[in-house]
């Protein structure tokens, strides 16, 4: 019974840094778009994108803001889906440990 309520808590503690991660990206994807509104590009995460977006560029240097708008928002729905799954986890660890208590509850109950 300890494994299974044990299982709940880590879902818990994972799910939560899942979704403080998930935010943080987020609020960058959103901080990064407002700031770089003026030149139409918006990266989630520059350092790790910087080469594809040269990439966009050189390929079509008339529609490079373009290919970075859609990978600013390709980004915002890999974030927001992140969010989403992360929440998910959290709900589903939480029920596990409360299956896990009902559980050890009616058993106590029985040897009372």
């Amino acid at each position: 019974m300890t494994d299974v309520l044990a299982a709940g808590l880590s879902g818990l503690q994972q799910g939560v840094s899942a979704l403080n991660q998930a935010a943080s990206q987020l609020t960058q994807s959103f901080g990064n778009e407002s700031a770089d509104d003026a030149s139409g590009t918006a990266l989630a995460n520059p350092a790790a994108e910087s080469q594809d977006a040269a990439n966009a560029n050189s390929s079509d240097s008339s529609g490079g803001n373009t290919d970075l708008s859609n990978l600013a928002s390709s980004n915002l729905a890999n974030n927001v889906v992140s969010l989403k799954e992360a929440e998910q986890q959290v709900e589903v660890s939480s029920k596990v440990v409360e299956a896990a208590d009902e559980t050890l509850g009616t058993l106590l109950d029985v040897e009372a």
